[in-house]
């Protein structure tokens, strides 16, 4: 498994598609508690300054990535629902 896109939401939520072709929700502070070397990215800065390299989510010139299998593990089924139906 490998990311295919990215779209960081603010608040360290970040959409993510992976090979798979699903779109998963990923909040981050859920994950700040758990894994201590992603603490840089309680700044919102560092945080929306991320990379992929060779398919890893990264920052800081990779001193901080996250694998994929790890990021599905920890994200939420997502569904767009932009499309409303009005009455």
């Amino acid at each position: 498994m490998y990311y295919g896109d990215f779209k960081a939401s603010g608040d360290h939520i970040m959409l993510v598609t992976f090979s798979t072709g699903q779109t998963r929700l990923c909040d981050f502070t859920e994950m700040f508690d758990d894994v201590p070397a992603i603490y840089p990215l309680h700044d919102e800065k560092v945080f929306e300054k991320f990379l992929i390299d060779h398919g890893v989510l990264t920052w800081q010139n990779g001193d901080i990535d996250i694998s994929p299998t790890y990021l599905y593990d920890h994200s939420y089924e997502y569904s767009d629902y932009e499309e409303l139906v009005s009455v």
